[in-house]
Formats: structure tokens, sequence, C-alpha cells
């Protein structure tokens, strides 16, 4: 078996997923522990095949979820099924497994950065699915704990407030992002703080003829 899923996992970095998939299907069943990571990387393989295989690689993914595996792999087959429905616009579904991905990661506390994006990506799908009050919560808290989110966070926390018509929770919300200097940020959050800009100036105007 070790053999077989070394070469396995050689194929796939070499992107022949195909052929890697193939080889993962041909082990013969192995202790749960080791079945977890070969069922999850016949998701993975799927996932990298194309969206087609999308319903497939999330039922791999479950699989290997629940099978009784180290807590990493468990942990990324939450993220990755979440992922995966999520591109399939299965919002519902998607938040329910990045919830999984943070649940596992705080019960075993590791709260690194998959757990930081696992928490981000189901705020994104609550407020897909108009949860935008849980949605702008959680985005909150991300932001807090996670400085590499923080902006992105900021901007769709801003968006929910909008979406909500509270434009002053909005506004307070672009005052926070104002206080950050350019210095602090990467391109994109410099991007993100001039959007936020404008829609401060909008938000103030609104407010003033309220």
């Amino acid at each position: 078996m070790n053999d077989a899923f070394a070469r396995a996992l050689d194929l796939i970095r070499t992107n022949d997923h195909g052929q890697a998939l193939s080889l993962l299907k041909s082990i013969a069943p192995v202790p749960e522990e080791r079945a977890a990571e070969i069922v999850f990387y016949k998701g993975w393989c799927l996932e990298l095949l194309g969206s087609e295989n999308g319903a497939e690689a999330v039922a791999y993914y479950r699989q290997a979820a629940m099978l009784r595996g180290n807590v990493e792999t468990q942990i990324n087959s939450w993220f990755r099924a979440g992922w995966v429905e999520q591109s399939r616009r299965e919002f519902a579904a998607a938040e329910g497994c990045f919830a999984h991905a943070a649940a596992c990661a705080v019960a075993h506390r590791l709260r690194n950065s998959t757990y930081h994006h696992a928490r981000f990506w189901q705020a994104v799908c609550r407020e897909n699915i108009g949860r935008y009050l849980d949605a702008r919560a959680q985005y909150a808290e991300v932001a807090d704990e996670a400085s590499d989110l923080r902006m992105e966070c900021r901007y769709r926390e801003i968006m929910c407030s909008i979406a909500v018509g509270d434009f002053a929770a909005a506004l307070a919300s672009c005052d926070l992002v104002d206080a950050l200097t350019p210095g602090e940020l990467n391109p994109r959050e410099n991007e993100l703080k001039a959007l936020l800009a404008k829609e401060a100036a909008l938000l103030r105007r609104i407010l003033a003829a309220s």
C-alpha cells in the first residue's frame, strides 16, 4: 500500500490526476487512519479533474472527514468539501462543511490559517444565502483574529451592513478601514480601501439626507 500511495502522490505532483485516481482506487483496504488520507486524495484528484466531478469529489471529502484519520486530514476534508460545494453554488451545504472544519479545529486547538479561512468562507456562504447579520458578525470576528483576512472581512462586513440598510454601522466600519495606513496594506487591500473610501462618501451623503 505504501508504495502505491507514494506513486499516487508522485502522479499528483506531476498533475496526472487521472492516473493518480486510478491508482488510489486500486489500493486494498487499509486501517481507518490511512484510509482517510487515501479517500481525501481521491476527492482531491476528482476536484482537480474538473467541475463536472464536483458531487463525487464532495462525497469522497465527506467520507474522509468521517473516518478516524488525523485531525489535519479531517479539517482539510471538510474545508475542501465546502470549497467544492461553494463553487457549485450550493451555499447552504458549503456553509455546513466550513462550519464543521472550524469546529474540528477548535476542538483540537488548531486555530490556524485553515481555521480562519474556513470561518471566512462560512461567512461568505451565509451572506450568499441572505443571512446578512450572521455573516456580518462573523466577518467582524475573523477580521479581529486574522490579519491576512482583515481587509476582505471589513469589505464584506460593510456590504452586509448596506444590504440590511444599516448605513451607520457600514460607515463606522469604513472609518476603521480608513484608519489603516497604506504602508500596512498589500495591493489588493489598498484597492479595497480605495473602494471603501468611495462607499464612505456615499454613506455620509445618505446619512446626512436622512
